[in-house]
């Protein structure tokens, strides 16, 4: 089975975006992704978390927006969330993630040398698709 490419991520993020944005969640579902591989973004103005990351293999992350966004170290402070939108994310400098807080960046996939494309295999596709399902209520 090939993998699911998209030069620019908006064949992924539509897919991924299908039936969540726009669904609520709350702070604890968040913090267990951890459990998965994802990884909270750095505390924001207000010491907020708006944005959870899956590194995807090969270069490039799955990245899920909220809003109000968690308090980081308090998931249940700021009530409900709202999953504003999912999007895919490369480094046009070369491909690779932007790096994340606590994580060192990956280097390059093998088989991907098209700068500004993320490749998302479909085992991580369909785990993406699974967490994002579980997280929404």
């Amino acid at each position: 089975m090939g993998g699911v490419v998209a030069g620019v991520g908006e064949e992924i993020e539509a897919g991924l975006g299908a039936g969540v944005v726009g669904r609520t969640t709350d702070g604890r579902r968040l913090f267990l992704l951890d459990r998965r591989g994802w990884v909270r973004a750095g505390a924001e103005d207000g010491g907020r978390i708006r944005e959870v990351i899956r590194p995807v293999p090969g270069g490039g992350r799955i990245v899920v927006e909220l809003d109000p966004g968690v308090f980081a170290g308090w998931p249940d402070g700021a009530g409900k969330q709202t999953v504003t939108a999912v999007r895919v994310e490369t480094d046009p400098a070369g491909g690779h993630p932007p790096p994340v807080a606590g994580q060192a960046p990956a280097g390059p996939g093998p088989g991907d040398s098209r700068a500004g494309t993320v490749v998302v295999d479909p085992v991580t596709f369909s785990e993406t698709v699974r967490d994002l399902l579980e997280l929404v209520t």
